[in-house]
């Protein structure tokens, strides 16, 4: 019985790894999203610049 219970436990937790780390996962792409956005203004401002 105490080993049903532990593995369901460690089921429980692996569900809430999975969700974190789902969470992190999107977290990242938003940064990677607005890091990407942000050199690509830089480099158009850039190519502006040296096409004056």
């Amino acid at each position: 019985m105490n080993f049903v219970h532990r593995a369901g436990t460690n089921a429980v937790d692996l569900g809430s790894g999975q969700a974190t780390l789902g969470d992190s996962f999107l977290h990242a792409l938003r940064i990677c999203q607005w890091c990407l956005a942000e050199n690509y203004l830089r480099l158009s401002a850039l190519a502006h610049l040296h096409h004056w």
